[in-house]
């Protein structure tokens, strides 16, 4: 007993310090060692993720870039097949004028016919559209002229131009089918471009002319500018015997001597990272039309690790194309670097700090002994943020632990106290939030029954309607069959009668001067076919109203929508052809084959109903342009796509997102209810599964776009 008295008292700094500062050391020192290794880990993880990314970027933006002007071509050259777009030259300048309005990245639209007749738009460096036209006599020269509204007006500049001999019509015609030209450059201006061309048929197969559209190559480098991954890194595209198509570093893809363009290939680049990567891959794979398939290569290119990516891309129309990513190693580095720096200075001061705060922390347990009671004090009035440091005193420090626990299970009771207030408060919002969507669950339900009983209302009184006129329509177009068999008859009959009788007595022959019969015999059956034709266009009318009623269609039914468009315009009829300003509305019907598709053919020509509607109502104030509604079908291996298009005066941006809300319009009160477009959205989206969007702008127009599932089961 004596010999552990007279034992020497171990210091409480070095107990708590030593122990406390070497955790601390291996602790930051393993986290350090760890955070450098897996952050050299990552720079291959990251770059990968960024090359994989970059790539899919150039590639979506290529799909999208140049998969747009073949669509239009189609568009185009199936009309003037088909006979819906007029060969005539200012007409489709009109046409091309309108389209390069809707679309700003064409740099010119243009049609040559085999005769050397031709028409373009072109779309200058300061965005503003001019006409083209050849027309004879003036065969071989071009006459540029200034447009308003889609109509020549000043003569700009003549231009000696022969398009039959041009890339975009020659390769068009030797090819027979759509494709891309190769990249060529333009005679005036000294741009890279590249033609979609289409070459457009009669129905004897007999060339009737090329449909083209024209693409800068310029705004391709503006957008691999704005994508470059890294800091030094550099995105380019390379066609396959190795000239530069488009570049991320600003500088351009081909040089101008002696006044002719001349193109520049990756290996004779100015940038040095591009031209060393090229040589690179040249030199790895011997030929660059041995890529195949995505390549990731970390090389060696001027004494520096750079990791190379290699994607092709191709499209059906003929373009084969290396998209080129290289990424210098040093710009994921460097970062890294300095991280592995700051951490070794975080790591020192925290050393330092770490035995500061123990040796104060020491010095301050030990002087704590008298606190304990104060301590328990302050926690009897309720002041729990209290701590009692442990002492090297076995009893005090049993004590002081035992305190310490004690005090922290009041403070986590009090905290799930807390915790359990703040879930209640938590419950309340959600029920309260859950109360306002039920509200307005409810509100939407009232509009759609109100619009639903209407709707069937109007649909029951159609069809009524419709049956009551259709039953003596009947009875009169077919007794106007037999009463025109019987007016012939008595036609044959008169006839024979004045060859047999040519000499007729006095007052016979005065009844027949003052009838005119001369006149009545050509007349008459002029009138009853005239009559036929009335009986048979009401006809027509009675069977859109009852198809359009579809009330013998509830449930779900294989329909064609070209039939639900083709009623509602017929019921449309008077609002197209008379507007409040006494002009009529043209109808441009692009449609493509479609399957029938599962629907519910009513509630769906509600929505053509409804959205035609409202494009009239758009045209009924515009006065200074012609009024065109535009309607585009098309179908994919799922769905069916109907666009409607006007060229009103369109919707500003902020009401675009409100104008599927329930009760919302811009309508005087009285004209509109706000129902109509949700209601609308409510049968495409919800009950068919469907999608319902619109793209507007302001002095343009707007378009609404219905995509629905073949089926819906």
């Amino acid at each position: 007993m004596k010999l552990l008295r007279r034992s020497p008292k171990i210091s409480l700094s070095y107990v708590l310090v030593i122990p406390f500062v070497t955790q601390i050391f291996i602790a930051v020192g393993l986290t350090g060692y760890w955070s450098l290794r897996h952050g050299q880990i990552a720079i291959g993880q990251l770059v990968n993720q960024l090359g994989n990314e970059s790539s899919k970027r150039v590639d979506q933006h290529l799909d999208n870039y140049l998969v747009q002007p073949h669509k239009v071509n189609q568009v185009n050259a199936r009309s003037i097949e088909s006979g819906i777009l007029s060969r005539d030259l200012r007409t489709l300048g009109r046409y091309f004028w309108e389209q390069m309005r809707v679309y700003p990245d064409f740099a010119y639209i243009n049609f040559a016919d085999k005769d050397g007749k031709f028409v373009g738009i072109n779309r200058d460096a300061q965005n503003v559209l001019q006409m083209d036209i050849i027309e004879p006599p003036h065969l071989g020269a071009y006459y540029r002229y200034d447009i308003e509204q889609g109509s020549p007006t000043k003569l700009v500049t003549k231009v000696p131009y022969e398009p039959r001999q041009e890339v975009w019509y020659t390769d068009a015609v030797a090819a027979k089918k759509p494709l891309w030209t190769r990249i060529y450059f333009w005679n005036d201006d000294k741009v890279m471009s590249i033609s979609a061309s289409y070459p457009v048929f009669d129905d004897r197969q007999q060339l009737i002319g090329v449909m083209g559209i024209d693409y800068l190559l310029d705004r391709i480098n503006d957008f691999l500018g704005q994508l470059r991954p890294s800091r030094s890194a550099a995105v380019f595209i390379l066609e396959r015997d190795g000239l530069l198509v488009g570049n991320s570093s600003g500088e351009k893809t081909y040089t101008v001597q002696n006044n002719k363009p001349q193109r520049i290939k990756g290996a004779e680049s100015s940038n040095s990272l591009i031209k060393e990567t090229t040589q690179y891959l040249t030199k790895e794979f011997g030929d660059l039309n041995q890529v195949r398939e995505p390549k990731w290569i970390k090389a060696s290119i001027k004494g520096y690790n750079t990791f190379v990516q290699v994607n092709p891309w191709r499209d059906r129309y003929g373009l084969d194309w290396l998209v080129v990513i290289a990424m210098p190693e040093s710009d994921f580095t460097e970062q890294i670097n300095r991280n592995a720096q700051t951490t070794v200075l975080f790591c020192a001061i925290a050393l330092v700090v770490t035995t500061s705060l123990g040796l104060l922390t020491a010095r301050w347990i030990a002087r704590s002994i008298n606190r304990l009671n104060t301590a328990s004090s302050a926690i009897a009035r309720g002041d729990l943020n209290q701590t009692v440091r442990i002492s090297r005193i076995e009893e005090l420090a049993t004590l002081a632990r035992s305190f310490n626990s004690m005090v922290e299970q009041l403070r986590e009771s009090f905290v799930a106290l807390e915790q359990t207030n703040a879930d209640l408060e938590l419950r309340v919002d959600e029920r309260t939030e859950k109360l306002s969507n039920a509200l307005q669950s409810l509100q939407m339900a009232q509009a759609q029954m109100l619009q639903s009983e209407k709707m069937s209302s109007l649909g029951q009184m159609v069809a009524g309607i419709a049956h009551e006129i259709n039953n003596p329509v009947t009875f009169i177009s077919g007794n106007l069959t037999h009463a025109n068999n019987y007016v012939s008859d008595l036609m044959e009959l008169l006839e024979r009668y004045q060859k047999h009788y040519p000499d007729a007595i006095g007052e016979i022959q005065n009844y027949i001067e003052d009838c005119d019969l001369e006149f009545v015999t050509l007349d008459l059956p002029k009138l009853l076919k005239s009559m036929q034709e009335g009986a048979k266009r009401i006809q027509s009318i009675v069977l859109s109203l009852r198809n359009f009623s579809r009330l013998d269609e509830a449930q779900l039914k294989s329909v064609d929508l070209h039939e639900g468009l083709e009623n509602t315009l017929l019921l449309l009829q008077h609002r197209l052809k008379h507007t409040r300003k006494g002009r009529e509305i043209e109808i441009v019907k692009n449609f493509e084959e479609l399957p029938k598709i599962e629907c519910y053919a009513g509630q769906l020509n509600q929505v053509f109903l409804n959205l035609l509607s409202n494009a009239i109502d758009a045209l009924e104030n515009v006065s200074d342009h012609p009024l065109l509604i535009s309607i585009f079908t098309e179908a994919t291996d799922s769905t069916v796509i109907v666009k409607i298009r006007d060229n009103g005066q369109g919707i500003p941006k902020p009401v675009i997102a409100k104008i599927f809300d329930p009760f919302f319009t811009t309508k005087p009160i009285g004209q509109g209810t706000g129902l109509g477009l949700s209601i609308a959205y409510q049968i495409v989206v919800g009950q068919h599964h469907g999608s319902l969007s619109c793209s507007s702008e302001v002095g343009q127009g707007t378009e609404f776009t219905i995509e629905i599932p073949l089926h819906l089961t």
